[in-house]
């Protein structure tokens, strides 16, 4: 979903991350997207087996600001005869980043990443089952973002997106067409996030933040009346429900230098999940110690 070459930083957290990541038992990816071009426009063109995409970007007017366009598509469904396989995936996706500076200390960016994924099975295309399926998976994600640097020493980073899932799964008896399963999911979020920083002395620095969101979404399920070979007979079943709820996080976190390659993190966590009305408060502390410039060791609690 995610083209690689607009990517600047990626950082995979095994564990011990600290508070201010939320609703994460075991590991965190946090992945930071590149500035674009600000001197000149600037283009490149992929082509390969998988499928074809573009990438543009260059300065806004005035030089104030920049913007970047990258769009994919596959085309192994032109080419499936030739390859020798059944039904191949059909997938797409597209994602714009603006940014733009009205001062010195302001930044302002708005970014937006879509992504279309479906496959189409018919009886033709398997060896020992009969149904048609249809898998369509549809992901689009917009948010702007504000960061503030509000002295030498500080700074607030505010974000806000919006985040819709549609995936639905439909399988169909291939003879009749008469339905037999389907899934279908429309998920919702709107996040608020905002983030500060301030660097109290050398060797000491406090983050702090705050995380908001409001979920909204819709299923169904749809599973068909069946009798199997020894005459076992399953219910139809249908569900339909939605859900509306809100989640709620605080995080404060102090950075201390020990020694000059020892460094200590406490942090402490408040989260409020409303669907089961959890309340979750935890401490963690992480050190790191830096045996040479390319070697450390991190423990957390």
């Amino acid at each position: 979903l995610l083209n690689v070459d607009l990517i600047r930083d990626a950082t995979f957290y095994t564990g011990g991350f600290s508070a201010a990541y939320g609703d994460r038992l075991s590991s965190v990816m946090a992945i930071d997207l590149r500035e674009s071009n600000r001197r000149e426009f600037d283009g490149e063109l992929n082509l390969s087996m998988a499928g074809a995409g573009f990438i543009l970007e260059g300065p806004l007017r005035g030089s104030r600001g920049a913007w970047i366009l990258s769009a994919r598509r596959s085309y192994l469904e032109l080419i499936v005869d030739a390859i020798g396989t059944g039904a191949v995936p059909a997938y797409s996706d597209i994602q714009t980043k603006v940014s733009f500076d009205p001062s010195e200390n302001h930044k302002l960016s708005l970014l937006t990443i879509s992504g279309f994924d479906h496959i189409h099975i018919t009886p033709e295309d398997q060896d020992e089952q009969d149904d048609a399926v249809l898998s369509e998976a549809d992901q689009h994600v917009v948010g702007a973002n504000w960061q503030w640097l509000w002295s030498r020493s500080g700074f607030v980073t505010t974000s806000l997106a919006y985040a819709y899932t549609d995936f639905t799964i439909d399988v169909a008896d291939g003879e009749t067409g008469a339905p037999i399963y389907n899934n279908g999911s429309k998920e919702n979020e709107l996040a608020l996030r905002s983030d500060g920083y301030v660097r109290l002395r050398p060797g000491r620095a406090l983050a702090w933040g705050l995380r908001a969101k409001r979920i909204f979404s819709d299923f169904s399920i749809f599973s068909a009346l069946d009798t199997n070979r020894l005459g076992t007979v399953t219910p139809e079943l249908r569900i339909g429900e939605g859900v509306t709820t809100h989640k709620v996080g605080l995080y404060l976190n102090v950075e201390q230098t020990l020694f000059r390659r020892l460094r200590a993190t406490l942090g402490l966590r408040y989260d409020y999940f409303a669907y089961n009305r959890e309340h979750d408060l935890s401490p963690r502390l992480g050190l790191s110690i830096d045996i040479e410039d390319r070697t450390s060791i991190h423990g957390a609690v």
